[in-house]
């Protein structure tokens, strides 16, 4: 027997877009006063700084996004992946300047993706039917790294990359995913 889940009045759905808006600018608030601190430290400029404007476009779409394709949803989940996202942004934006900027455009990917899946159920359910062909394959590339992992920074280190030619990617990365 199917049990029916509990109605959601519009009145509890502009509640959870008012408090996830909310949460979204708490965090964009931290942000850049982690980009104006690194600003001052560093002597940047602002042009220099773009990967905070494309994470704000990227939190507004995907909220957006959110609005429109999933209004019964958790309030925290996306403000708090968003927050942990810009931070990381920063921190490589302060460690590895250079790395920043592909960081960026990796979240800008990921958010087109997300975006994809919320607009199409179908495309979800799809994804769970072949859990077991995920989880599979999350090993097979997990025991490749640990196999033939690679550093591309230096010879000695962690080897978390797979690389040919001077492409490499971090197959930690999708395995989060999958």
């Amino acid at each position: 027997m199917r049990t029916r889940r509990p109605s959601f009045s519009g009145d509890q759905s502009l509640a959870v877009h008012r408090q996830e808006r909310l949460l979204l600018g708490f965090a964009a608030a931290f942000l850049a006063c982690a980009q104006i601190t690194l600003i001052l430290a560093r002597g940047l400029s602002i042009l220099e700084c773009w990967h905070m404007l494309a994470w704000g476009g990227t939190a507004f779409v995907g909220h957006r996004a959110l609005q429109r394709w999933i209004p019964r949803r958790d309030p925290y989940l996306f403000p708090v992946v968003m927050l942990l996202t810009g931070w990381g942004i920063l921190l490589i934006e302060r460690v590895a300047p250079v790395f920043a900027a592909r960081q960026s455009l990796w979240l800008l990917i990921a958010m087109a993706a997300c975006i994809g899946l919320w607009a199409s159920p179908a495309m979800l359910r799809w994804l769970s039917r072949y859990r077991y062909l995920w989880l599979v394959s999350g090993l097979i590339l997990l025991a490749a790294t640990i196999l033939l992992g690679r550093n591309p920074s230096a010879e000695f280190g962690p080897r978390l990359w797979l690389g040919v030619d001077g492409f490499y990617i971090q197959p930690s990365e999708i395995l989060k995913v999958v």
